[in-house]
């Protein structure tokens, strides 16, 4: 869970823009009003967690996920997918290998520095995978 949140730090800090510039003026407000509908539906999120009804939070993170991904949003992109590991790891019961599953798959089309990112966060699965199941082997 530690190298959850410091992935999320980390997304913070960074800025992923592969968009096409528009006029100043127009670029800020577009960029403004997605952030403004990502952190609704962040707050949407936060709420449906802390009621305990994780798989429609699930849900709501997979539709967050999917709109980055159309909008090349890497930052929203990479924090939907930690989410998704996140509640996979709740209600699945295998969720490790799930989720290193997916991580590959995402991997096999991120572009810098999102891949990068992704590669850290499996290398972080692997060794807590390893660690949890080290007296198997």
């Amino acid at each position: 869970m530690h190298y959850l949140l410091y992935f999320l730090s980390l997304i913070g800090l960074w800025h992923f823009d592969t968009q096409p510039q528009l006029p100043q003026k127009e670029a800020i407000t577009m960029e403004q009003q997605c952030l403004t509908d990502y952190n609704k539906m962040w707050k949407q999120i936060e709420e449906l967690e802390q009621t305990g009804r994780t798989k429609d939070a699930l849900k709501l993170v997979e539709e967050i996920y999917a709109k980055a991904k159309t909008e090349n949003n890497g930052t929203q992109s990479v924090k939907a997918l930690l989410y998704v590991m996140k509640y996979n790891s709740v209600i699945e019961e295998k969720s490790d290998s799930m989720n290193m599953v997916r991580l590959k798959k995402e991997l096999a089309t991120a572009k810098s520095p999102v891949k990068q990112i992704l590669n850290s966060i499996l290398g972080e699965a692997y060794w807590q995978y390893y660690s949890n199941r080290r007296w198997e082997y």
